[in-house]
């Protein structure tokens, strides 16, 4: 990308996280008007490299593990288009696949420092919002140079039931279970059976991957983040 290009949105995905964490309106009108402002910032991004090769990029949460089985659950459906909204449709999708989800025991390195346990997801956030609303990275910042990881550990089903509406709330990370680090570097591997990939809401590949933060990689069209936040 050019020096001088910025990137601007016009949201109209399913669950609008990413323009939450931005500070973009969800309407067409008055995210134009942000647009026409002028106004723009630069953030951070996230390359995702998969083994086969493959590489991605992001801008507000890659993860693996169930967060992976729910958007694959999500995009095979026939309700993805037109159907209920977004944060119904993951918050569905996510109950129905936590019933039958197997967690596996992974190793993550955090900028060189490994930890294995058994798990259900690790998310690598650089935006604070996925799955229609849940506020999975509390304290995450688009433009602080490093990912915030989620990793959120094996437990009962009714625990983890019991967990969800803090998981909207920001309020999952004091539970025992998750553990979060703020990191540049992430390499997640699984030698049981690999894990899928959600990258931006879509199924993307498997374990084993490395994912590195790019600091200031973007301008974007958003107004300037808080002082003081």
């Amino acid at each position: 990308m050019g020096g001088d290009a910025s990137i601007a949105l016009l949201p109209s995905g399913t669950g609008g996280d990413f323009r939450r964490v931005a500070g973009i309106p969800s309407g067409l009108d008055a995210a134009a008007r942000l647009i026409a402002s002028g106004s723009q910032r630069s953030i951070d991004a996230g390359r995702v490299d998969f083994a086969d090769g493959t590489r991605r990029f992001f801008i507000n949460i890659a993860d693996c593990g169930m967060g992976g089985e729910v958007v694959a659950r999500i995009n095979r459906s026939t309700h993805k288009r037109g159907g209920a909204g977004g944060s119904a449709m993951f918050l569905g999708a996510s109950l129905a696949t936590l019933f039958g989800y197997r967690s596996r025991i992974t190793r993550v390195e955090i900028d060189g420092v490994t930890r294995e346990r058994e798990v259900r997801s690790v998310v690598i956030a650089n935006g604070r919002y996925f799955g229609g609303g849940m506020r999975v990275a509390p304290d995450a910042e688009l433009d602080d140079g490093r990912f915030d990881v989620v990793i959120i550990g094996e437990t009962g089903r009714a625990r983890a039931l019991t967990g969800i509406p803090s998981l909207y709330r920001g309020r999952h990370v004091g539970r025992r279970e998750v553990e979060v680090h703020r990191a540049r570097v992430v390499r997640v591997s699984c030698e049981d059976a690999p894990m899928l990939f959600d990258v931006e809401g879509e199924q993307v590949g498997t374990t084993p991957a490395t994912l590195t933060c790019l600091p200031s990689a973007i301008r974007l069209c958003a107004p300037a983040p808080a002082k003081g936040r």
